[in-house]
């Protein structure tokens, strides 16, 4: 039903309980015109009459005073929807939730839909279990499809977050440890004595300016400075010859302390988690991240759009949905699982139901609150109007009757 028919729903309800409390209105003044208003017939149809515009009038103003104040002038209590428009969004939201929303109630609705059995029975007739293929590919494709920028920057802080809680000095140790205990540091231990070695060799006038400002005076700086950078040579080609050196040795040693500290020295782990996590809270590496996860989507559409990971999809799709029209304990288990994740939802987020419904309403004005609330329940208190009319009038015409009947 649209607006416009409740509109003229309400003005046919309005006139016909105006009509009846105008008619109570003519009666009443017609008696006047009976030579013998007081006794005989006339005075039960003035009694009647006079009671039902008592009554009448008493219930337009109790109605009118919910909406707004009646003939305008602002007596107490009165236009009470748009004054308690808040507190009444609030208790709808609560009525809402408390009888709708209620876990046991939702549950036993769940289940007697039996969606299993009227999911299987479907998936059973010819032709739809393709058809349920077909819908879940492209679900998924449609999905995938629609992921647009904004998605995308929005995961952006949520993978942030999730990064910043691993515990990357662990990790790092427990790597090291198991990359040591199957020997594989070595290649990467020879790698950096071979570049070192060659580093002397290609830099000794750099190595030979370092040395000499360093050596004590009381001694000959050049030929120290020789003697020393020959040394350093002579030892690197020791190192990169012999796998076996006493300083090899030393090195893994330390690498075993580091792993060691990694995993269990609080102030090892905070300091490389805290530098980890500031190079992930700098701007480059957020745009980094942004730019990756843009082509893992956009590598991810040209592959659902043709090629292999098209075909495996469809493929996966079709032995889930076959599984499920063919296998009562997995559909009965899958079904029980959403049923519950639904009802979980449902009743855990249920506060949130208040909360939006008590929001609505409150950025409605007062105004057009009132009016969309007299057009759903409007017509039905037109009809309170003209019960209080004809029930004032039976009240009006009984009293009459006893006070006749005492007089005598």
């Amino acid at each position: 039903m649209t607006p416009d028919d409740d509109g003229r729903r309400l003005r046919r309800a309005k006139l016909r309980a105006s009509g009846l409390l105008v008619a109570a209105v003519i009666v009443y003044a017609a008696t006047f015109l009976a030579s013998d208003a007081e006794h005989g017939w006339v005075g039960y149809l003035r009694a009647a009459a006079e009671a039902g515009m008592v009554g009448g009038l008493a219930d337009w103003f109790a109605v009118v005073a919910l909406f707004r104040h009646p003939l305008g002038v602002p007596i107490p209590h009165t236009a009470l929807i748009p004054s308690k428009k808040a507190e009444l969004g609030r208790s709808l939201g609560s009525f809402v939730t408390d009888n709708f929303l209620d876990e046991e109630l939702i549950r036993s609705k769940i289940e007697s839909a039996q969606i299993a059995q009227r999911f299987g029975d479907w998936l059973a007739a010819p032709g739809h279990l393709e058809q349920a293929v077909d819908r879940a590919y492209d679900a998924v494709t449609f999905f995938v499809e629609s992921i647009d920028d904004d998605d995308v920057l929005a995961l952006r802080p949520v993978i942030q977050r999730s990064l910043a809680d691993v515990p990357y000095a662990r990790l790092l140790g427990q790597a090291v440890e198991n990359a040591m205990a199957a020997g594989q540091h070595r290649p990467i231990v020879d790698l950096i004595i071979a570049r070192s070695h060659d580093w002397l060799r290609d830099n000794e006038d750099t190595v030979f300016e370092l040395v000499v400002d360093k050596v004590p005076w009381f001694l000959p700086r050049k030929t120290t400075a020789r003697k020393f950078f020959a040394e350093a040579v002579e030892l690197a080609a020791e190192l990169r010859r012999d796998p076996h050196h006493s300083l090899r040795h030393s090195f893994d040693t330390l690498l075993q302390d580091l792993a060691r500290d990694l995993q269990t020295k609080p102030s090892t782990q905070e300091k490389v988690d805290d530098l980890v996590r500031r190079s992930l809270a700098r701007d480059e590496v957020g745009d980094a991240l942004d730019n990756t996860l843009r082509g893992a989507v956009e590598s991810l559409r040209e592959s659902l759009r043709s090629g292999p990971l098209a075909d495996q999809l469809r493929s996966r799709v079709d032995d889930v949905v076959r599984r499920f029209a063919e296998d009562e304990g997995f559909r009965a288990d899958t079904v029980t699982w959403v049923e519950h994740q639904l009802l979980h939802a449902v009743v855990t987020n249920k506060h949130q139901v208040v909360h939006f419904i008590g929001e609505t309403v409150d950025r409605w004005d007062a105004g057009d609150a009132s009016r969309r609330i007299e057009l759903q329940i409007g017509p039905d208190l037109q009809a309170i109007r003209i019960n209080g009319t004809l029930v004032g009038a039976c009240a009006g015409l009984f009293i009459h009757l006893i006070t006749q009947v005492a007089s005598r």
